[in-house]
């Protein structure tokens, strides 16, 4: 059509227009709406503006394929643009080059130890979990750098798939598990009573790691016997899914240092994947807003499972001379500190720091749509925090 167009300057030079179209084996009412139509703008012009700007939004965006792309639209809802079906959604990413396919298949990387004493499998393949902190899933993974190897470790929850604990090392010692767990029980202290399943390699069999398991009254569970790679499959995808979104085809980590991949997995896993990634498990949802809408939700007889009067444990995010900022339940907090003398409002700033756990009372939880407002005081909590952080 575009070069019957051209030679016939679009319609104009109306002698050829019939022995073109004879050439071409085309109808000349087929040409002439070719014409009509050419000029209009495209109907899903916004709708593919609206995927470009998800697109742009974060580094690893443009690995969205057309479930994630629907389910982030949902999300985001862009004013004035309609969002048609997942199918539509598919051909106008195909359109305008936004379709995404993996080309790459993961290796297997822990060895198992057979003379160790191994743990039950009390996950049996059932990843699903109805509430965060009752199952977890960790591994560890190996990335090539310039100057080594560097080896991952991380710690997922099985409700909303969110990095819990996070290790990174050069090599792949117990030592790098148990700072891993260490990690997790810092930002998250209800973790204890959790079950924790990983693969039978020697880091989850030795000693050293299932001490610190025992201490913090954590369930071990482990892959079944054989060395079945599937019966912790949910943690393998979560590496596939690193590498292809943040490493394949965008960075040569044999020309980069260790130092270098690891901020690059620390911005990875904390900031993008916790908090912006769209996750097709989790409905479409980044995991702290699906663990958000839990904890401000309501339990099966109406009652909303966080309010007011209740204690909590939170972790301190920051501190400033007026106060602190808290992490509670994935939501971040500012409580000040004014309710002190200012003599003590010194001495409590100058000991309080970044993650320290600490007991708050809540005062006052304020639901708006999707929006959550909580006031919380540290001095009014059951176990006085300033005098826990003065201990300290």
């Amino acid at each position: 059509m575009i070069f019957l167009a051209l030679k016939t300057e679009d319609g104009r030079i109306t002698g050829k227009i019939s022995f073109y179209c004879r050439m071409l084996g085309i109808s000349r009412q087929g040409f002439y709406k070719y014409l009509a139509n050419k000029d209009r703008p495209w109907k899903y012009q916004d709708l593919a503006d609206a995927m470009k700007e998800i697109i742009s939004e974060d580094e690893c965006n443009d690995t969205y394929g057309r479930i994630r792309m629907y389910q982030a639209l949902l999300l985001k809802q862009p004013e004035g643009v309609h969002i048609p079906s997942e199918r539509t959604v598919y051909r106008v990413m195909d359109q305008i080059g936004l379709s995404h396919r993996p080309r790459r298949k993961p290796n297997g990387l822990t060895k198992a130890d057979r003379e160790a004493m191994k743990s039950d499998d009390l996950l049996k393949r059932d990843f699903h979990s109805d509430a965060p902190l009752e199952k977890c899933i960790t591994d560890i993974t190996e990335i090539p750098a310039c100057n080594g190897k560097l080896y991952v470790s991380a710690i997922f929850d099985c409700f909303d798939l969110s990095v819990l604990g996070l290790s990174m090392g050069t090599n792949m010692k117990a030592d790098l598990c148990i700072q891993t767990l260490e990690n997790a029980l810092t930002a998250y202290p209800a973790l204890e009573g959790a079950i924790i399943h990983s693969d039978r390699g020697t880091q989850y069999t030795s000693e050293s790691y299932r001490q610190t398991i025992r201490e913090h009254h954590i369930h071990q569970s482990m892959n079944s016997a054989g060395g079945r790679c599937h019966d912790n499959a949910r943690c393998e995808s979560m590496w596939a899914r690193m590498k292809t979104e943040l490493l394949y085809d965008r960075y040569d980590t044999k020309q980069m240092t260790v130092e270098e991949l690891k901020v690059l997995i620390w911005r990875y896993f904390l900031s993008y994947w916790n908090n912006r990634r769209i996750c097709s498990a989790n409905g479409g949802l980044p995991p702290m807003i699906k663990r958000r809408q839990y904890y401000f939700a309501t339990d099966r007889d109406g009652n909303n499972i966080i309010h007011s009067g209740i204690n909590a444990e939170a972790r301190v995010v920051s501190v400033i001379r007026a106060g602190i900022f808290v992490d509670l339940f994935g939501l971040e907090t500012y409580i000040p500190l004014k309710e002190l003398s200012y003599q003590r409002l010194l001495d409590a700033a100058s000991q309080f720091h970044t993650g320290q756990r600490i007991l708050v009372k809540i005062l006052e939880v304020e639901r708006k749509n999707h929006d959550v407002r909580v006031l919380a005081s540290v001095k009014q909590a059951t176990e006085n925090p300033y005098e826990k952080a003065l201990r300290k």
